[in-house]
């Protein structure tokens, strides 16, 4: 559960107090946090996104720790071909806070790409 207060920027002990389903989500998830903070970082070239040409959307939280949205600017600079934004007053927790403005988000890029090839 501090694993996830990190990422969401919570106060320690309040995300045990979390409406269901999430705090099961996290109990239940919580057996990949080891493997995957033990795992070697696999470095990703910019020049490999680069060759990603499919449409992306890259969404974030205007108040993520810094590292999440250094992380998502270099990505969208990367890829060449990628439509940033960024929803005020949320974090890298958007999609569980409020789920109908990420909804709406992604929806509305998808809306872009009416008659483009997906």
């Amino acid at each position: 559960m501090r694993f996830i207060e990190g990422v969401f920027q919570m106060p320690e002990g309040s995300a045990k107090n979390e409406a269901e389903p999430w705090p099961q989500m996290w109990r239940d998830n919580s057996g990949t946090i080891p493997a995957y903070a033990s795992m070697p970082p696999k470095p990703l070239a910019c020049d490999e996104l680069g060759r990603i040409h499919s449409p992306t959307l890259v969404a974030q939280g205007a108040e993520s720790a810094v590292d999440y949205s250094m992380m998502a600017d270099e990505i969208a600079a990367c890829l060449g071909n990628a439509s940033t934004y960024s929803v005020a007053g949320h974090n890298h927790s958007l999609p569980m806070r409020d789920p109908a403005r990420f909804a709406a988000v992604v929806k509305g890029f998808l809306m872009t790409l009416d008659g483009e090839t997906r």
